[in-house]
């Protein structure tokens, strides 16, 4: 007996419910959702990266070339430091566009309150009183999960739309 599931497990392969099935719908969704902020948080990381790793060269590489321009008489240094100057220029407003340190941000926080649900999940599945109250839950959370998508969307629309 020690080794039968428990009443609540997820092993225990009988047929399941329609909150069952319900509340698996969920659980699926919010693993989706966050493989997919995951992912655009590593976006904004290496956006955050590039940005300034290309800044510090085209910095080095301005300083470099206005360098020889002093010392030689090299007539495409001053080209070459325009070109450079400009690609920075470039560069500093595509790490800006759309506040990269804000945008992680609120993908962490949706990431950190869509865990949160799924831990609440299995605590509820967890207790004695979750077959009688699975179909109230199952509702409960499809709320608070749909609420956490809508709280990301408005974040993530607030971020875009830029002051006038």
């Amino acid at each position: 007996m020690e080794n039968s599931p428990a009443p609540n497990d997820a092993s225990n392969t009988g047929p399941l419910s329609g909150a069952g099935q319900r509340l698996q719908r969920i659980k699926s969704n919010i693993t989706k959702e966050m493989e997919k902020l995951d992912q655009r948080a590593y976006w904004c990381r290496k956006r955050v990266f590039i940005t300034h790793t290309l800044t510090i060269v085209l910095s080095a590489a301005i300083t470099v070339l206005a360098g020889l321009r002093m010392l030689r008489d090299c007539p495409y240094a001053a080209d070459a430091v325009l070109l450079c100057s400009a690609s920075l220029t470039g560069i500093a407003t595509w790490g800006a566009f759309l506040s990269p340190r804000v945008t992680e941000a609120a993908i962490n926080k949706a990431y950190y309150d869509l865990r949160a649900l799924e831990r609440d999940i299995k605590d509820q599945e967890l207790t004695p009183d979750f077959p009688a109250r699975q179909e109230i839950l199952a509702s409960e959370f499809h709320t608070r999960f749909q609420k956490i998508l809508a709280h990301y969307n408005e974040e993530w629309q607030r971020i875009r739309v830029k002051p006038t």
